[in-house]
């Protein structure tokens, strides 16, 4: 901009709001003025994030607030709307610090309806100013829902005539306003941001190991949810070698995996990465080599790595078990397939009398050939107590003798219940959790062997353990069973139990706290004292949350669903906030409400429009990660991944 010309100063103009999704977002979809968290703030109240070729409103309203200087301020906005609501008669009323403006009729469906409206000086005050845009329709239906009302905003840009002094000012206020800095305070996503680490590690998670480098052992229970456990207070005798291992070591009470699918979530257990950070988030997704994994860091530094995974989503296609020099897949392993010979493959669910021990056999087979002297990385991957749920005579211990319904736990009849084409009454709903309880019973079982005969060896080494899930398991509590849907507490809450109590005594006083999985791979390094290599990086929640005990209170865990289930949650200690497009939005308040049945997302309208805000910032943040390789599972792995439910 010029200064000034005859005494006047020189106008020109200045582009306050510019956001077109209409554009190639590469070109600058954003546009200038929307390249940080305090433009996108403007839509406040009311608004989605960004999605698809825009964002809906709401509901009856929503309002935006833009900060003007200069004159002769023109507004240009592009609208469309669902062809139903078009038959409706819909229009849009649109108001400028509550004085209205424009209307816009909606008679074209998915049409771009646009408009450009020259606002009146008086209509326009020093500072902040309200864009409010109110759908409105003809035929009203059902006007208990206001969901229906939404209009989808396509293009939105407001320009003033404005001197060089005037758009310096205004820089300057959004920088230091109270608005932005709300804004800036609003939630900390801690899963989406990183910082850059030093490569040593710096201590922190209680005394230092002793020489010679202690055995790992980590444990992997699939979709065992935390509160089916008897350390977390279930009723049910279900675990007695991880209560066991908990009563002699720490547990965590609050933690939760990312996502309810195995391959996102161990992913990120590998890594110590959000999922927007490594981005395995579909079926066919591969851990691209540019990320470290947990094995190779514990091989890089002396460590003999060899695991053992019941679930082909952890193996060779998807690269989760890069840095493991010895690494079996059990399900096609030759005595795997050896041992369906002897069975009836053609039957229905055949893939049910599989031997969940068959993890532990073969580790025992291994140990039995004998182990060096180093130091070891074990990896276990146990199946059940994922479907389907055949706990067998042995495990089968909470059946009710007078049932007499159809439920058999069968991968069959479970597709039914999670595509809702089962019909079930209280006594069926029990008999699925009663085999679901059986599977982990016997699952408990296997890890208890494991554990056993590792120690059996008297190695003179300590041997830590870390035992977790991955992921839960619904049986309808918000409408779905299984996993891979949802992001409520069912899908989510995961036991993480570390053993002994000696060696990680400084996560006591932490064993509460808000924790989910992505913690687990640094923290164990720094624990062993396993350097990060250069240019690696950690979560920043971490440390802050270690050096912080109050942290926890204030982070929040960034969850996703399955990707092409698209949900996506916030869970603070405080709050879950839920998103799944119109259709699927929760705000809970978890203080008085921990199992998340009571929506509060419309008596609490502008806090859940904040967090939408808040979500479509961190969204739309980018590039998250490198890009992900495709994995290639053999016709064997897509045969198991069917029978398992994953393939369909």
């Amino acid at each position: 901009m010029s200064s000034t010309a005859c005494g006047q100063a020189v106008r020109e103009p200045l582009d306050l709001v510019h956001f077109d999704f209409q554009a190639d977002p590469q070109e600058g979809a954003l546009g200038p003025s929307f390249g940080g968290p305090i433009a996108l703030g403007a839509f406040a109240e009311g608004f989605t994030p960004p999605e698809g070729s825009g964002m809906w409103t709401l509901g009856r309203e929503a309002t935006a607030r833009f900060f003007v200087v200069g004159r002769e301020l023109v507004l240009k906005v592009a609208l469309s709307t669902s062809p139903p609501l078009s038959a409706r008669g819909q229009w849009a009323d649109l108001y400028w610090n509550d004085q209205a403006i424009g209307r816009i009729p909606l008679d074209r469906g998915w049409e771009v309806h646009a408009d450009t409206l020259a606002i009146e000086e008086d209509m326009v005050e020093e500072g902040w100013n309200r864009l409010r845009i109110v759908p409105r329709v003809v035929n009203q239906g059902d006007v208990d829902d206001p969901r229906p009302l939404g209009v989808y905003l396509r293009r939105l840009s407001l320009q003033s005539q404005a001197t060089a002094q005037e758009a310096a000012k205004r820089q300057e206020i959004l920088d230091t306003d109270e608005f932005g800095q709300r804004e800036r305070d609003e939630w900390a996503y801690a899963e989406a941001e990183v910082t850059r680490m030093r490569p040593a590690a710096t201590g922190g998670f209680g005394p230092a190991m002793s020489k010679p480098a202690p055995d790992v052992m980590f444990i992997v229970l699939d979709a065992a949810r935390a509160d089916h456990f008897g350390g977390y207070g279930y009723e049910r005798d279900t675990t007695p070698f991880v209560d066991r291992l908990a009563e002699e070591g720490v547990t965590w009470t609050q933690a939760f995996a990312l996502s309810p699918f195995t391959l996102t979530s161990m992913a990120s257990v590998f890594t110590g990465l959000s999922w927007r950070d490594h981005h395995v988030v579909e079926a066919e997704d591969a851990l691209d080599p540019s990320f470290w994994t947990l094995a190779q860091l514990f091989q890089m530094n002396g460590y003999e790595t060899v695991g053992f995974s019941d679930n082909p989503y952890v193996g060779h296609a998807s690269r989760l078990m890069r840095g493991f020099r010895q690494f079996t897949e059990v399900r096609t392993h030759p005595r795997q397939v050896e041992y369906k010979k002897t069975i009836d493959t053609s039957a229905p669910g055949y893939v049910q009398h599989r031997p969940p021990e068959m993890v532990q056999w073969l580790f025992e087979d291994w140990v039995d050939q004998g182990v060096s002297e180093q130091a070891y990385l074990l990896y276990f991957h146990i199946m059940p107590p994922h479907s389907p749920y055949v706990p067998g005579d042995e495990h089968d211990l909470w059946a009710d003798p007078q049932y007499r319904g159809a439920v058999d736990g069968s991968a069959e009849q479970l597709k039914e219940f999670v595509d809702h084409q089962m019909d079930y009454d209280s006594a069926d709903l029990r008999r699925l959790i009663s085999l679901y309880d059986g599977n982990l019973h016997r699952a408990d079982e296997v890890a208890r062997k494991i554990f056993e005969k590792w120690k059996s060896l008297r190695r003179g080494r300590d041997l830590l353990v870390v035992l977790l899930s991955d992921h839960g398991e619904a049986f309808g509590e918000h409408g779905d069973f299984e996993h891979l849907t949802t992001v409520y507490d069912e899908m989510l809450h995961v036991p993480v139990v570390f053993w002994p109590r000696q060696a990680w005594a400084a996560l006591e006083p932490k064993r509460e706290g808000l924790h989910s999985l992505c913690e687990i791979m640094p923290m164990l390094l720094e624990k062993v004292q396993i350097p990060l290599p250069p240019g690696s990086t950690w979560p920043r929640y971490f440390r802050q949350a270690y050096a912080d005990p109050a942290e926890s209170e204030r982070r929040a865990i960034l969850v996703r669903s399955y990707a092409p289930a698209g949900r996506f949650g916030v869970r603070s200690a405080r709050e879950l906030f839920v998103y799944g497009g119109r259709g699927v939005q929760g705000l809970f308040d978890l203080r008085t409400d921990p199992g998340q049945m009571q929506n509060l997302r419309f008596d609490r309208d502008s806090a859940y429009a904040r967090r939408l805000v808040s979500l479509g910032k961190v969204l739309m943040r980018g590039p998250h990660a490198a890009p992900t390789e495709t994995a290639e599972y053999s016709p064997e792995q897509l045969e198991e991944l069917k029978a398992l439910g994953y393939v369909h």
